[in-house]
């Protein structure tokens, strides 16, 4: 599971990267229209394959709530039949039992989705970095035809 999401990250952290090494050159010197809406589009397309890796993260921490779900079906009912047959201390012992199964169960299901909601931030990071990117080049588009104004 780890690997998994671990490969998700660093998937969508090297694709943010690349775009940022791209467009940071542009922000430095003049830019034209032109130039800026293309470097808008390749950040927005950019933030869609970082979308799609969320998405596949978010895809697995269903699967992993839903197994997650269905091992507590199967500890619920571990043992029903035969505590038929014991008396209430026998009955009673059986119940500790699958309530501290149980207990473990929600403390392993709260680590795994921890560790996805942690990508999941990540990858927020990363795609709020990339709006910023995309406010940058606005705010450096505006400031330039501000100052090819005053120089008319």
């Amino acid at each position: 599971m780890s690997y998994f999401i671990d490969n998700q990250v660093d998937s969508a952290t090297n694709l943010q990267k690349a775009v940022l090494e791209t467009i940071t050159p542009l922000l430095t010197g003049e830019i034209t229209k032109a130039e800026a809406s293309l470097a808008k589009k390749e950040i927005t397309a950019t933030q869609k394959e970082i979308r799609l890796h969320k998405a596949n993260i978010t895809d697995r921490q269903r699967l992993a709530r839903q197994e997650f779900q269905e091992q507590n079906v199967t500890i619920s009912g571990t043992g029903q039949t035969v505590g038929l047959l014991f008396g209430s201390k026998g009955r009673t012992a059986m119940a500790k039992g699958r309530q501290a199964a149980r207990r473990n169960l929600q403390r392993e299901k709260i680590a795994a989705m921890a560790e996805y909601d942690r990508a999941k931030a990540t990858i927020d990071r990363l795609l709020l970095g990339l709006d910023r990117a995309k406010t940058e080049i606005d705010r450096h588009l505006a400031s330039a035809a501000v100052a090819s104004e005053q120089l008319v």
